[in-house]
């Protein structure tokens, strides 16, 4: 079915709903809703310059859909745009034409919907899904392979957070559950994305790969959905005694487990070394590693622009100069959450 604009902006607040809920906790390193008016104004505006100046250069969508790679990434930062433009008066058309260019290009991503309203993160196409099951090797699981790779995807999800804090869609894309006749019952795809960007962590060894790709398929006793915001959440089943089959590719090159295992001391000593590292930090030096992740996340554009895509000095200067919102600081209520979706758009 073809959605109308209107409908598809219902669609984009209605999916805030269970995903702010959701991530609402005691952020690490620091609260992000307490120090983002230092930021994200800024960055939603920058944002915005370079994506009209892509439109105004007759960028396809399918070229910008392809930089950022994963819908997640976009997905995610959209709220922070709207946000931006209600703080420097953008009117209301414009915001809402804004979230549906947005929303075009995530879409782009995807052969499912953008809202995952289904309960699935549909990234790859029927042809797509038959190649992988047709001319992929996958090793049948039993229950001590799924508990290694149950505390893989554990312990790489905490990698993840220490080296982006609480930007997940920079690092991961969970998609699925595809089913396939005769090849899949429960597909679920584990993307962990941009796990040796050194350019964010100087002096800290990261990984020495890129890009890990976990896909589990799993019995019919899994029930699981997605979010929009590419939560994935257990509805009935068990991860260990219900994967039928896995497969693990690190960099594009198929790998067994035990491939896995030999990154995890690496994986331990970043953790250990990142949390070291800001625990001695004050509040102002977190906020600029916040602001320089924020700022790689809209890397892809500047990176089609050819441009330098680090965070300008006058933002690191109103950090240096700013204070936290103390009245930022506790999670918001559900009465708190539903306000500030319905004043979205």
């Amino acid at each position: 079915m073809c959605l109308n604009s209107n409908q598809r902006l219902s669609k984009y607040k209605e999916s805030l709903r269970t995903a702010w809920a959701y991530t609402d906790y005691n952020d690490w390193p620091l609260k992000y809703n307490s120090i983002m008016h230092l930021f994200a104004d800024t960055f939603s505006y920058e944002f915005l310059e370079d994506l009209n100046e892509l439109m105004e250069n007759n960028t396809p969508i399918k070229y910008i859909a392809r930089s950022f790679s994963n819908p997640a990434r976009i997905y995610r930062i959209i709220n922070t745009i709207v946000f931006g433009m209600k703080k420097r008066g953008v009117n209301l058309i414009k915001q809402r034409q804004i979230v549906i260019l947005l929303l075009d290009i995530i879409k782009e991503m995807k052969y499912g919907s953008e809202f995952n309203e289904s309960g699935k993160n549909i990234i790859m196409d029927p042809s797509d899904l038959e190649k992988l099951a047709v001319h992929s090797e996958f090793t049948p699981a039993d229950e001590d392979m799924a508990r290694e790779i149950q505390k893989f995807c554990g312990i790489i999800w905490a990698y993840t957070e220490a080296i982006f804090f609480r930007a997940h869609d920079l690092t991961k894309e969970i998609h699925g559950p595809y089913n396939l006749d005769g090849y899949f019952d429960n597909l679920i795809v584990r993307q962990y994305l941009n796990l040796s960007k050194s350019e964010l962590w100087e002096g800290i060894r990261l990984l020495p790969c890129s890009d890990i790709t976990i896909y589990t398929d799993y019995n019919d006793n899994i029930d699981v959905s997605i979010d929009a915001y590419n939560h994935l959440y257990m509805h009935n089943g068990n991860y260990i005694r219900d994967l039928r089959k896995f497969r693990i590719e690190i960099d594009g090159k198929q790998v067994g487990i035990p491939d896995l295992n030999e990154l995890i001391p690496q994986i331990i000593e970043t953790i250990e070394n990142i949390h070291r590292q800001i625990s001695s930090s004050d509040w102002k030096t977190i906020t600029r590693k916040y602001a320089d992740i924020y700022w790689y996340r809209k890397k892809p554009l500047r990176d089609l622009l050819r441009r330098d895509w680090k965070v300008p000095e006058s933002v690191i200067q109103t950090i240096n100069d700013g204070e936290v919102n103390e009245k930022m600081l506790g999670n918001l209520t559900k009465q708190e959450i539903d306000m500030l979706i319905s004043t979205i758009i």
